[in-house]
């Protein structure tokens, strides 16, 4: 299987992107994961980071994550998703929405995909009996590392 094809599938099924739901007190989260980037919202929706009109970055890591707002036309986006602004526009050409990515909650565990894959609670249902006796919300993180790795993904996590 080639490295293309490993990422497409890692795409397509759930991944933990790294928050929870509790951590989300700004309005707007960036993640990158396998080379996308995402938009998390505190109301617990995800986006790509990527303007529908001309396909422009929205948000970078130094930006202001306050607002979604394209930099190249200032289209601008509520938490939804939903285009508020459009400068310039028709209202037609302005009836777009930002294109989203699938998002589910697991025991206060944020987990992201590009695809349709099964709930998490089919997916993690037989972990449920486990977790009674370890409360996952409770958990808190002591460290955060961040690395970009010149390699292939199974050789980082060995």
């Amino acid at each position: 299987m080639s490295l293309e094809q490993e990422s497409l599938l890692l795409l397509k099924n759930w991944f933990f992107s790294g928050l929870r739901k509790s951590d989300l007190v700004m309005p707007v989260h960036l993640i990158n994961y396998l080379g996308e980037q995402i938009l998390v919202t505190r109301e617990c929706k995800a986006f790509l980071n990527s303007c529908p009109h001309r396909g422009t970055q929205l948000l970078s890591a130094d930006s202001d994550h306050s607002k979604i707002v394209c930099p190249y036309h200032r289209w601008t986006f509520d938490l939804q998703g939903e285009c508020i602004g459009a400068p310039f526009c028709t209202k037609e050409e302005s009836n777009v929405r930002l294109r989203p990515v699938s998002l589910e909650v697991w025991h206060d565990l944020i987990f992201l995909s590009f695809g349709n894959p099964v709930p998490l609670s089919v997916r993690f249902g037989p972990m449920e009996p486990y977790t009674n006796d370890c409360p996952i919300e409770t958990f808190s993180q002591k460290h955060h590392l961040v690395r970009n790795l010149d390699t292939h993904w199974k050789l980082a996590h060995q």
